[in-house]
């Protein structure tokens, strides 16, 4: 008969290797319990249990193990490596870094040491050096797709869209968040046409990111490629019927178009999360600029802006929806305020212009249309307005 506390350990090396973690914790653990009740220790075991309480996603109890063992054996590269990980996960990027670059060290060949120190420096805010760690961990690691995906990654959030793409297209196995990545950089170079074929790739590549299908529908419609974005968001809904952002996209889609669909999907959405703040906004704001059920738009504003109350873009329509109603003093009070938190706004300013035209403030009004035209050089039909009180003043 085996002792109890060899065969806890067996057992947690059996759970071990077919992959069930929390139950191999659980006999690690109870081995650990017996040692230490008969006054002994296994440092092999306690690394088991760092690495395995990390792979689950306990950082805290991963890092207490990991802090008694760095002192036992300073030199151990996974103990360094693996406290570098935890501490980026809980957001300690100083230590983070510092049993990085311990790590590197300690092997220099490991990419994934560079790796977590580019994760702890650009969460430092030290972009040079977090750009020339990932480099090296991308040249380290040049045959895995991980590491050069985040050095394009973190190119392309410094606003280098050029390299990024260019970083993207030189990994030899793509998926589908390289196909992503390379996108979104050719998005912001200009180059539409590639970046909604390489969208729509990733997106071929897998299905389950409901955010990408949505900024995919969105970069669609920016294009002009209305019925396209349409068909997207569609074929997403069929596969995610339940799913909040989706239908306020749908919603979205179709707010200048077609009424009809629009309010039939934000009322979908509205059964999903009655309380969702940006949903009973741009539903409010959908129902004021048709001058229908603003009483109804009303109380779906006093709702989004209890929940966000300095909001300027609920204040806005709050008082797009006093406008409506011809209360244009209420209207005026909460678009100055929205005004307050938000200046550059053309929709805030074209809306405080139409309101101090109601209220007989011409002056007022033309400054504010000039402000909004000059914030958003589309707006024709203030050009008209402008010529045809201007006249009159």
């Amino acid at each position: 008969t085996l002792q109890p506390n060899i065969a806890f350990y067996g057992l947690g090396l059996c759970f071990e290797q077919l992959g069930q973690k929390d139950s191999a914790l659980f006999y690690y653990s109870e081995y650990k319990k017996l040692l230490e009740y008969q006054g002994q220790d296994d440092p092999m075991v306690d690394k088991r249990l760092a690495r395995l309480w990390m792979e689950v996603g306990d950082y805290e109890k991963s890092l207490e193990i990991l802090v008694k063992l760095k002192e036992l054996f300073p030199t151990d590269f996974d103990i360094r490596l693996w406290l570098a990980y935890n501490y980026n996960r809980l957001e300690n990027y100083k230590d983070a870094l510092n049993e990085a670059l311990a790590a590197m060290g300690l092997n220099p060949n490991e990419p994934e040491a560079h790796f977590l120190a580019a994760e702890a420096a650009f969460n430092l805010g030290n972009f040079i050096a977090a750009i020339r760690f990932a480099k090296d961990a991308a040249k380290l690691g040049k045959n895995e797709v991980k590491y050069p995906l985040y050095l394009a990654s973190i190119e392309l959030r410094l606003g280098r869209a050029r390299e990024a793409l260019k970083t993207a297209k030189k990994i030899k196995k793509k998926n589908d968040s390289v196909y992503w990545i390379m996108g979104l950089s050719a998005w912001q170079i200009g180059d539409t046409s590639n970046a909604l074929k390489y969208m729509g790739k990733s997106l071929s590549l897998n299905q389950e990111h409901v955010e990408r299908f949505v900024e995919y529908a969105n970069f669609l419609k920016e294009a002009g490629r209305l019925e396209e974005a349409d068909s997207v968001i569609s074929f997403a809904l069929s596969l995610f019927p339940e799913n909040l952002d989706l239908w306020i996209t749908y919603a979205m889609l179709h707010y200048d178009d077609d009424f009809e669909a629009a309010d039939s999907a934000f009322a979908r959405a509205y059964k999903l999360n009655p309380d969702d703040p940006l949903l009973l906004n741009n539903w409010g704001y959908l129902l004021a600029e048709h001058g229908v059920r603003l009483t109804e738009a009303k109380e779906m504003l006093e709702r989004a802006l209890e929940a966000e109350p300095e909001n300027p873009y609920y204040l806005d329509s709050m008082g797009w929806i006093y406008y409506k109603m011809g209360d244009y003093r209420t209207a005026l009070a909460y678009l100055l305020h929205a005004f307050q938190v938000k200046s550059d706004d053309p929709d805030i300013c074209e809306h405080l212009g139409f309101t101090f035209r109601m209220l007989g403030d011409i002056k007022r009004a033309t400054e504010f249309w000039k402000k909004a035209l000059e914030l958003d050089p589309s707006r024709k039909h203030l050009i008209k307005l402008l010529k045809q009180f201007e006249a009159n003043l």
